[in-house]
C-alpha cells in the first residue's frame, strides 16, 4: 500500500476533538456530542441569568451591599458552571471512545499486513498496536506448545536468522562494515547459541577484514608520511582516525596512531622550546614588544602547557613594559621630527600618543606643548 492509500485509510476516524464534517455521512455519535456541547453552554447561560436576576431582586430591598444575596447568586452560577463542565467532560469521553472504537475496527479489518505498513508510513498509531497484538498472539501460541515443540520452533527460528545473515554478511563485507557484521553475528549467537553457522560467519568477516586491513594500513602509512613531511599534522590525524574507525581492534592501526601522536607532540615541544628561547632572549634585550608578541603566540598555540601557565602570570608586566617602550619610541620620533622641522607629522604622532595613553607621563608633558606645536604646524606645515 502506498502512502496516499495509507493516509486515506486513517482518515475514516478522528485523531482529535475537532468535529469531522468532511465525510459523506456524519459519525453515529456526532449528534450526541453536539447536544452535550450545546447543553453545557445553555446551562452556563441559564445559571448566569438566574444568578443575576436573583441578586438584583435582593439588592433592591437592601440599603447596603447584599452580601448574602451575592454569595447565594455566586453559588447558583458555580453550580450551573460545574454541571456544564460535567457535560463537556462526558462529551470528551465520548469522542475518545469513538476514536478508539474506529481505530480497533480499522486494525481488525486490515489485519497485520498492509494496514500496519500504511500506519507506519503515515506516522499513525496503528503499527504499534498491530505489533503489540502480534507479539501477544505469538506468546499465546508458544505457551500452548510442549517442550519438544518449543525446541523445534526455536531451531526453525534460528535457521531463519542464519539464512538471513548468510545474505547480509557478504553485503556488509563488501561495504567494509566490519563492526556492524560482528555485532549482528554476536546478537544472533546470544539468541541461538546452538547454531553452528555463527563461527563460520565470524571467521569470514575477520578474514575479509584482515585482507583489507593490510591494504588500508599501507595506504594510511604513505599518506601520513607525506603529510607529516609537509607539516600537515591535522590532516594526518584525520587519516589515522579514519583508519581506526574502519579497524578499531587493529594493533597495527593503533601503533600507527601512536607514532603520529608521538611525532606531533615531539614537534610541538621543539617549536614551543624555540619560541620560549626567543621570548627569553627578547626579555634580556629589553625588547618588550617582541617579548609580548612571542608570549601571546605561545599562550594561543599551546594554552594547556606549563610554559603557557607561567607566561600568563607574567603577561601584565610584559604588556606594561611594551606600552612604556612604545610611548618612549613615539616620544623619540616626535623629538626627531621637530628637530627636522616636520611639525605637522610631529603633531599627528603627539595626538596619537595622547589619545592612546592619556594618563601617561609623556601625554601630560605633551599637552602643555600642544599649542606651540600646532602653531608651528600651521606656520610651516
Amino acid at each position: 500500500m502506498n502512502r496516499t492509500e495509507g493516509e486515506n485509510s486513517m482518515a475514516s476516524y478522528p485523531e482529535s476533538d475537532d468535529l469531522n464534517l468532511s465525510g459523506p455521512s456524519l459519525r453515529p455519535g456526532y449528534l450526541v456530542e453536539v447536544l452535550l456541547l450545546a447543553a453545557g453552554w445553555l446551562l452556563v447561560l441559564i445559571g448566569g441569568i438566574y444568578a443575576g436576576v436573583n441578586y438584583a431582586d435582593a439588592a433592591r430591598s437592601a440599603d447596603a451591599f447584599a452580601w448574602p444575596a451575592f454569595f447565594g447568586s455566586l453559588a447558583i452560577f458555580l453550580a450551573c458552571f460545574g454541571g456544564a463542565v460535567l457535560l463537556w467532560g462526558i462529551r470528551l469521553v465520548a469522542v475518545r471512545l469513538d476514536a478508539a472504537h474506529n481505530l480497533l475496527g480499522a486494525s481488525r479489518t486490515a489485519g497485520f499486513g498492509g494496514e500496519m505498513e500504511a500506519g507506519t508510513a503515515s506516522g499513525g498509531s496503528a503499527a504499534p498496536i498491530g505489533e503489540m497484538t502480534e507479539l501477544i498472539r505469538e506468546l499465546r501460541d508458544i505457551s500452548l506448545l510442549n517442550d519438544d515443540q518449543r525446541r523445534a520452533r526455536l531451531e526453525a527460528h534460528g535457521r531463519e536468522v542464519a539464512l538471513s545473515l548468510r545474505r547480509d554478511v557478504p553485503r556488509l563485507i563488501r561495504e567494509h562494515s566490519w563492526a556492524t557484521a560482528r555485532m549482528r553475528i554476536e546478537e544472533a549467537r546470544l539468541r541461538f547459541p546452538n547454531v553452528d553457522a555463527w563461527d563460520d560467519m565470524a571467521k569470514q568477516v575477520e578474514t575479509a577484514r584482515l585482507q583489507v586491513e593490510a591494504q588500508d594500513i599501507q595506504s594510511a602509512t604513505r599518506q601520513v608520511e607525506d603529510l607529516s613531511s609537509l607539516g600537515a599534522w591535522d590532516r594526518a590525524g584525520e587519516v589515522v582516525r579514519e583508519l581506526l574507525d574502519r579497524h578499531p581492534d587493529s594493533q597495527k592501526a593503533r601503533a600507527l596512531a601512536q607514532r603520529v601522536n608521538d611525532a606531533r607532540e615531539k614537534l610541538a615541544l621543539e617549536q614551543r622550546s624555540r619560541l620560549m628561547a626567543q621570548a627569553q632572549e627578547a626579555v634580556h634585550k629589553r625588547d618588550w614588544p617582541a617579548a609580548l608578541r612571542l608570549a601571546e603566540d605561545i599562550i594561543n598555540r599551546y594554552p594547556r602547557t606549563p610554559d603557557a601557565e607561567g607566561l600568563r602570570l607574567q603577561l601584565p608586566t610584559l604588556q606594561e613594559n611594551a606600552a612604556t617602550r612604545r610611548r618612549q619610541d613615539m616620544e623619540a620620533r616626535i623629538r626627531e621630527m621637530i628637530s627636522k622641522g616636520q611639525y605637522a607629522e610631529a603633531l599627528r604622532v603627539a595626538r596619537e600618543l595622547i589619545s592612546t595613553y592619556p594618563h601617561s607621563p609623556q601625554a601630560r608633558a605633551l599637552k602643555s606643548q600642544m599649542d606651540r606645536l600646532e602653531a608651528r604646524a600651521r606656520g610651516r606645515g
